[in-house]
């Protein structure tokens, strides 16, 4: 199990460890859909334009997806409109603690602090300089914008421009002490009990979070609680995963879920964009489930070496991703280009930059 805890591709890069290719394949397809959900996002943000000011639906190119709130369009969640891979947040902090194995806090340290804090640090400043920069070749770069502003959305948000992503970074690294000292040994007699109690807490706070104020909450308490239910529940889950009977039950859930209202949560800023919050643990849950067998049948009878290769270098696509997006829209003239074309260019400078970062990776981080 120890030597399995690396195969993380996204947590852990340890390249001379033994990979699960199963594994591989599923952070690959995480990661690809990841980007396509922000490609989605950005560009149909474009196509609006300015939300605050419109209020027809007509107004917008039709392959745009948005809503009237309030009087006001806004953005439907790409998640909504393809609402296939809606559990892809959930599913990293599900994956981590299916793999986790306690620890001293010193040992703990040594090595999250490396992994997650640094990381973190590191590619959070990069998104700064490139904000920096993209601030003053835009003129909206003020001495209260770079400085006072970043410090209030880093302790409220977890994260500093331009390089958002980066929140799950800091939050997994919050959430793995927390569970180092929360969660049992896997042979504890009461394991069952303290694990689902983990989970039930956390799933409260969070709930409560969305409910009662959470607005006025930094977003790092809910997504570190809801963080931790679904790190819990991948602990717990590690050996049962594959079992019939849990296999079935997620049908059974995930297709009673669909019915009755897919629940989305927007994991960041714990904001629910479609069905019921409190089934959204459940649901996703049923659905990682799903997911994971399916990737383990596929990859015992095909191997996709590029969806693996995605995932054995997923680490450093997930940091850089934001930052490849903007250079595109920051700097090709996608207002005067379909959204559509606007997607695809997204995606196609992603694909053209992954073999210099799987170099930058294996030659310069690994070395």
């Amino acid at each position: 199990m120890q030597q399995q805890t690396s195969n993380i591709s996204l947590i852990i890069n340890d390249h001379d460890a033994k990979r699960l290719p199963w594994l591989d394949f599923a952070s690959g397809i995480m990661i690809l859909w990841m980007i396509v959900y922000h490609a989605i996002y950005f560009s149909w943000s474009y196509a609006l334009g300015d939300i605050s000011e419109a209020t027809n639906l007509t107004q917008i190119p039709s392959e745009v997806r948005a809503f009237c709130n309030d009087g006001k369009l806004e953005i439907l969640n790409p998640c909504v409109a393809f609402p296939w891979l809606h559990f892809f947040m959930p599913w990293f902090f599900y994956k981590s603690g299916q793999f986790f194995t306690k620890r001293s806090i010193k040992d703990l340290w040594k090595k999250d602090s490396r992994k997650l804090l640094m990381t973190f640090v590191i590619w959070s400043l990069v998104g700064y300089i490139f904000y920096l920069f993209i601030g003053m070749f835009d003129g909206y770069l003020t001495f209260r914008n770079s400085t006072y502003s970043i410090i209030r959305g880093l302790f409220l948000r977890g994260q500093v421009p331009i390089n958002t992503p980066c929140w799950f970074l800091l939050t997994l690294f919050g959430v793995r002490f927390v569970a180092n000292n929360l969660l049992p040994e896997r042979d504890d007699k009461y394991a069952a009990f303290k694990i689902l109690f983990v989970v039930v807490v956390g799933y409260i706070i969070s709930y409560l979070a969305y409910r009662f104020n959470h607005r006025l909450l930094p977003y790092w308490v809910a997504n570190s609680a809801a963080g931790l239910s679904f790190f819990a529940l991948g602990y717990a889950l590690r050996d049962w995963e594959q079992k019939w009977i849990v296999l079935i039950s997620s049908v059974v859930v995930c297709v009673v879920g669909s019915i009755i209202g897919c629940p989305i949560v927007d994991m960041f800023p714990n904001k629910l964009v479609n069905g019921d919050y409190f089934l959204w643990i459940p649901v996703s849950l049923c659905a990682i489930i799903i997911f994971n067998t399916l990737c383990k049948f596929l990859c015992r009878y095909i191997r996709i070496k590029p969806v693996e290769l995605i995932g054995k270098n997923a680490m450093i696509i997930y940091v850089t991703h934001i930052l490849v997006l903007t250079l595109v829209v920051e700097f090709l003239p996608i207002t005067r280009l379909s959204t559509n074309l606007v997607i695809a260019l997204i995606i196609m400078a992603h694909l053209l930059v992954l073999p210099i970062l799987c170099w930058f990776k294996n030659n310069i981080l690994n070395s």
